[in-house]
């Protein structure tokens, strides 16, 4: 049976001699990403006790729904239209008018952060959780990846973020003693996070001092465009990482705390497939303007490897669950293993979504088709999740989450494949 696309060809056209080096970097990153919290976690739930693991879980959940807002969708669009500039002139007016953008949008993520803090009975509105909480969240979204992974400076990307990540492991270690420095614990990863994503920008902004200063209206127009992916990302976001949140709301802060420490598990080895995605981008962007049917082939190879590869790890997890919790979390989580049995199924469907949605869709330029996936997505994950966990706790949380991805991976294959039909009967239509 012939394959629609040739592996040893498309291995040779998207693994060049720097393609492989990138590959090999931002798989180094990931791999450090994914080794960092199976060494932070277990020391922090050790040394915190569960409540105070659950306040930091939670804290860190309302720093990912704060960083978005600031982020904006910018790690997406931004990435593709720095790729595909004309020249440094354009590329300079791209990184002026999205870092003004980024700094006006610190304002809404403060509140935002302020008045999800004040609501989450986990954290009960104390004000040193909360402020390190939105730290830590517009650091995240301040980040200057986007700019470094369209201009394919892998090197200096994950250099940064390997400092950081380090920095925040080693001060933990050293400082993070007793059940009371939940506040320290936070505030060493807004720092750390803060030092290394200011770092990237100021490079960044070094690299084009000629550069006119971004106006209010080019950064506001910048928000115009990037919405429907901003709305897209804030829709993931909110189901990908708001369960310890609603946890909070909806059961116990031990079960918060499970579902907390099983998302750390899980989140890591889902996220393997971003650094392909980060090299695949630029290429299949550049693959579908050509041919978009081509590009969909070579997306569909690659799920069907992936998946496959994903679901023999998510049976390993499920299957070695009540030993991995108890390994990597100690005796006091032991009870929570039911809850990573069933996410690491969110493993295959998380990485399936990666490259259906963040690279075969953002390739294709179908923004506002991803906005409505991922809002329905959302929804779905919002409705289930309060039926679920309110009856089972953490394990209703992970089969919720579950969920969601199937039925996005499910709806963005639709609708891609709807376009990629209409764009093909339009065109023997014109001939």
């Amino acid at each position: 049976m012939k394959l629609p696309v040739n592996p040893r060809a498309l291995a040779g056209k998207v693994l060049t001699s720097k393609g492989f080096r990138d590959a090999v970097l931002v798989y180094f990153a990931y791999c450090f990403r994914f080794v960092s919290p199976l060494l932070l976690y277990p020391l922090l739930t050790r040394r915190l006790g569960v409540d105070g693991f659950s306040v930091y879980a939670t804290a860190y959940s309302i720093a990912l729904l704060t960083s978005i807002v600031v982020e904006y969708g910018f790690n997406l669009s931004g990435t593709r239209d720095v790729a595909t500039a004309a020249d440094d002139e354009q590329r300079g007016q791209i990184v002026g008018r999205i870092s003004f953008a980024k700094a006006l949008l610190c304002l809404p993520a403060v509140a935002i952060g302020f008045v999800l803090g004040a609501t989450n009975p986990v954290i009960g509105g104390d004000p040193a959780v909360t402020l390190a909480s939105i730290a830590i969240g517009c650091a995240l979204g301040l980040s200057a990846f986007w700019y470094f992974q369209g201009m394919r400076r892998i090197f200096l990307a994950v250099s940064l973020e390997v400092s950081g990540q380090v920095i925040g492991l080693a001060s933990t270690f050293l400082l993070v003693q007793h059940p009371k420095d939940t506040i320290l614990a936070l505030s060493i990863q807004a720092g750390a996070i803060a030092i290394t994503s200011l770092g990237g920008v100021v490079i960044m902004l070094r690299q084009y001092p000629d550069r006119p200063r971004a106006r209010i209206q080019e950064a506001m127009d910048a928000l115009v465009t990037g919405f429907p992916i901003f709305i897209s990302r804030s829709a993931v976001v909110i189901y990908g990482t708001a369960g310890v949140f609603v946890l909070g709301l909806t059961s116990s802060a031990t079960h918060a705390a499970w579902y907390g420490a099983a998302e750390r598990v899980i989140a890591p080895a889902a996220a393997l497939l971003r650094p392909m995605s980060t090299i695949l981008l630029p290429r299949l962007s550049a693959q579908a303007s050509e041919d978009p049917r081509k590009a969909a082939r070579t997306a569909g190879l690659i799920c069907v490897a992936t998946g496959a590869l994903y679901l023999i790890g998510a049976l390993v997890v499920c299957l070695a669950a009540p030993i991995l919790f108890k390994l990597i979390f100690g005796a006091g989580f032991a009870g929570g293993a039911p809850v990573l049995a069933v996410l690491a199924f969110v493993m295959p469907a998380a990485a399936l979504n990666t490259i259906v949605v963040n690279q075969l869709m953002v390739a294709l330029r179908l923004d506002k088709k991803i906005a409505q996936v991922v809002l329905a997505g959302a929804a779905v994950s919002l409705a289930s999740a309060f039926l679920l966990s309110h009856s089972f706790g953490g394990v209703g949380m992970a089969a919720s989450r579950l969920l969601s991805e199937l039925f996005i991976f499910g709806f963005a294959a639709f609708l891609a494949w709807r376009h990629l039909n209409s764009n093909r009967t339009a065109t023997s239509a014109a001939n």
